[in-house]
């Protein structure tokens, strides 16, 4: 029997290698969301282990190749620029990553003749489908940007080549506010770009389990190990944390090319025995880590880059498992708990503030009804539900 439901193609660089991998995997989510409505085929680059093609979640993956095996490692483990950053030799494989993710849109565009198209990052995935389109007609598109793609990449050329990739667009997302300017700034007109955060799973997946004991000496990060993340300010406060509250330990959940420096630095700081490296950790063992922690933290900073977060997930996770939260003070973090950014934010690069911080939300840290009034507020925009039923809506009025 002929599926009869519209094929939507998806190009995106973050994406679960496989069932259960501890890659991000909120474009996946999305995706299987979408499913009911779309027939869904998405290119993401093959990595060591995963398979040219598969199909789970009823969702179609074809993953092109780019280089050997073994070097097939430009995406994983802290993203693109990450990995640029920390390995030179890496920009040799780029203009095959690029090759490689074109001849494989072309023939997916011929063999499928999508009727929509769902771009996640503007380069590069979205630099590819930008100059296909001079060569051939495309269905409408969306293009989806996350953050890092839209505030890094600063220099003038750069800025160039984003304004041009969005102008082919039909219409963009972001997942915040300060994005949405930020997009505006590049000539994208203000009523093409709508601002839907990504979603998180309220219902089946990140709650709160009051049979469970928060760990009140335990604090926690979740997320990949690079500079924007500001984990080493948050090793580095550990020490003045330590000294008025000398039972605290600290948990990082994750994996990037920065762990190496941060190890050394907890062996500079002596507090090897305070600090917990867990690696990567998949979807279904993190709320149990949001659930046990005292506190979790997430000291977000700009990296020198310019590249930031656009909206942290974790974030979002730790809140729907009723964990106490504290985040730096970025703009896109004030913005999402506008007045109760004072509380649950602060400077992270001033020690002395983030370690003070840190104790006055511990000692407050049984404030149920507070957390359970986040999660309140945050469920009815951020649910994955929600999220995904915006864009089937978007996608379905697509080009009309």
């Amino acid at each position: 029997m002929t599926n009869e439901k519209p094929v939507l193609l998806v190009l995106a660089s973050t994406y679960p290698r496989w069932i259960g991998d501890s890659e991000p995997a909120f474009v996946h989510e999305l995706n299987r969301r979408l499913a009911e409505n779309f027939n869904i085929h998405v290119i993401s680059p093959h990595a060591p282990g995963s398979k040219t093609f598969e199909s789970f979640d009823a969702v179609n993956i074809h993953r092109f190749r780019y280089a050997l095996q073994s070097f097939e490692t430009l995406v994983q483990n802290g993203g693109i620029l990450a990995n640029l950053k920390k390995a030179k030799w890496k920009w040799l494989i780029l203009p095959f990553f690029f090759l490689g993710m074109l001849i494989k849109t072309a023939k997916l565009l011929s063999h499928l003749k999508p009727q929509y198209i769902h771009v996640h990052w503007i380069i590069p995935q979205g630099l590819v489908m930008a100059f296909l389109s001079i060569f051939l007609k495309l269905p409408p598109m969306l293009l989806t940007s996350h953050g890092g793609d839209l505030f890094s990449l600063r220099g003038h050329i750069f800025i160039k080549l984003k304004a041009w990739v969005l102008s082919k667009f039909s219409l963009i997302t972001v997942v915040s506010e300060l994005m949405k300017e930020e997009a505006i700034k590049l000539g994208v007109p203000a009523d093409k770009i709508q601002v839907i955060p990504m979603g998180v799973d309220f219902h089946h997946k990140f709650y709160p389990d009051f049979s469970m004991q928060r760990d009140v000496n335990e604090i926690l990060f979740v997320g990949r190990l690079v500079e924007k993340k500001g984990v080493d300010l948050l090793i580095r406060v550990l020490p003045l944390v330590l000294e008025k509250m000398p039972c605290m330990s600290l948990t990082i959940a994750g994996y990037g090319p920065e762990l190496n420096r941060l190890k050394s630095l907890t062996a500079d700081l002596n507090i090897e025995t305070k600090v917990n490296f867990m690696g990567a950790v998949t979807q279904d063992d993190l709320p149990y880590l949001y659930r046990r922690c005292g506190i979790f933290i997430a000291p977000f900073v700009e990296a020198k880059s310019g590249d930031q977060e656009g909206f942290p997930v974790s974030i979002v996770e730790a809140v729907a498992c009723e964990a106490p939260l504290l985040t730096s003070r970025l703009p896109v973090l004030v913005d999402a708990f506008g007045i109760l950014s004072s509380h649950l934010t602060c400077e992270v690069k001033d020690l002395n503030e983030f370690c003070d911080k840190i104790i006055s939300r511990m000692k407050i840290q049984s404030d149920v009804a507070a957390a359970r009034s986040l999660r309140d507020n945050f469920i009815d925009k951020l649910d994955w539900e929600v999220v995904a039923n915006r864009y089937k809506s978007l996608l379905k009025n697509l080009g009309n």
